[in-house]
């Protein structure tokens, strides 16, 4: 009699341990999926700011080549007329030499 009372308390305690593995299990997967949906999140997020930076450093590069036109643009007219007017000058001197 004693035995089968062990038995009995040994299945009903293996009966509860058994329930809150069980209800432990369904919490701990429930966890997970908010973890993981929360990183799928964030990982979407970083994407979206790895795209949003990609296109600013190539509006940033596409404005390097737009100024760095404009300079030489710049730069060459200033060397042209800096030209002219060291050939005026010049020139000025040979007029005032020849007078």
């Amino acid at each position: 009699m004693e035995n089968i009372v062990c038995k009995e308390e040994r299945v009903v305690r293996n009966v509860e341990r058994d329930w809150v593995d069980q209800v432990f299990q369904d919490r701990f997967l429930a966890f997970k999926k908010r973890h993981f949906t929360l990183l799928e999140r964030m990982v979407e997020a970083q994407k979206q700011q790895a795209t949003m930076v990609a296109r600013i450093v190539g509006a940033m590069e596409e404005d390097h080549q737009v100024l760095d036109t404009i300079m030489a643009l710049a730069v060459t007219f200033m060397l042209s007329a800096t030209q002219l007017q060291v050939f005026q000058l010049a020139w000025a001197g040979v007029q005032q030499c020849l007078q």
